[in-house]
């Protein structure tokens, strides 16, 4: 691309962040139709609607012109904690190896959703 001379100019990325604002827009409108009333159907909302938030909204900036923290930074910090209790639990004895990598198993599909979620680039 480079001796090309050819430059990105973010219609992917536009059309990526448009997917993923449509598709979190269907699931929310799927969520709120059900006449389900369990406990999880609000936490499905919000999760459907941080997701829709996140897919329309442009990272935020700090005013002194580094990047804020957002969404997947605090996510990433919080994944990381869950995995350092994980191996202490581990490691102390608490659980043994079979609930330790049913947990890990876990941990990696919500690191892996995160990632997928927070490619920008």
């Amino acid at each position: 691309m480079r001796v090309l001379n050819i430059h990105d100019d973010g219609s992917v990325e536009r059309e990526v962040r448009l997917a993923r604002a449509e598709t979190a827009r269907a699931a929310l409108a799927a969520v709120q139709d059900t006449e389900n009333k369990a406990e999880f159907v609000p936490l499905l909302r919000r999760k459907y609607e941080t997701r829709l938030h996140r897919a329309e909204t442009v990272t935020y900036e700090a005013p002194d012109g580094e990047r804020g923290l957002d969404y997947t930074a605090i996510h990433r910090k919080a994944q990381a904690a869950e995995r350092r209790t994980l191996s202490d639990l581990r490691t102390d004895g608490v659980i043994g190896d079979d609930a330790f990598h049913r947990v890990e198993e876990e941990l990696d599909w919500a690191e892996l959703n995160t990632e997928g979620m927070a490619r920008e680039n």
